[in-house]
């Protein structure tokens, strides 16, 4: 068995992202919900050469087929990154349960509603209300003028 990770360290304005498989983080700015991670997926890569639609991902029988996991083998390359932040940005960190549930579009349109300390619960409601089965997870970071809150 493998499991995925996504991780965050907030280090002043600067977000350090590092993840594997298919958890993911989003980044909350105005009205806009922008994906910070890509999924270490079958279907993923062909997404991004533009081979296949998100649509056809979304529907697809080997969405769900991980290249990368934790503890499938001794070494795994982690994706990493960094983001700069701006003041009242939100990041959602969310498994795979959440995002298999709760389409980027319904994401989109519900966050701006969600920037409260019950998004996390919310998300994991919307979740489970669209029939959730597998374990659903979600941390919610808003970004303030003095630091950042942890829903």
């Amino acid at each position: 068995m493998g499991t995925t990770v996504v991780a965050g360290l907030i280090r002043g304005r600067t977000l350090s992202l590092a993840h594997v498989g298919d958890s993911r983080i989003y980044l909350v700015r105005g009205q806009n919900l922008l994906p910070l991670t890509v999924d270490h997926s079958l279907v993923a890569e062909p997404v991004r050469l533009g081979l296949l639609t998100s649509q056809e991902a979304e529907g697809s029988t080997h969405r769900d087929i991980l290249i990368r996991a934790l503890g499938i083998q001794e070494q795994v390359d982690v994706t990493l990154g960094e983001v700069s932040l701006m003041r009242r940005d939100c990041l959602v960190l969310c498994s795979d349960g959440l995002t298999q549930r709760v389409t980027l579009t319904t994401l989109s349109r519900r966050f701006g509603r969600l920037k409260s300390h019950k998004a996390c619960e919310r998300l994991v409601q919307l979740a489970n209300i669209a029939g959730g089965e597998d374990n659903i997870t979600a941390i919610v970071v808003s970004v303030l003028d003095s630091g950042t809150r942890w829903n």
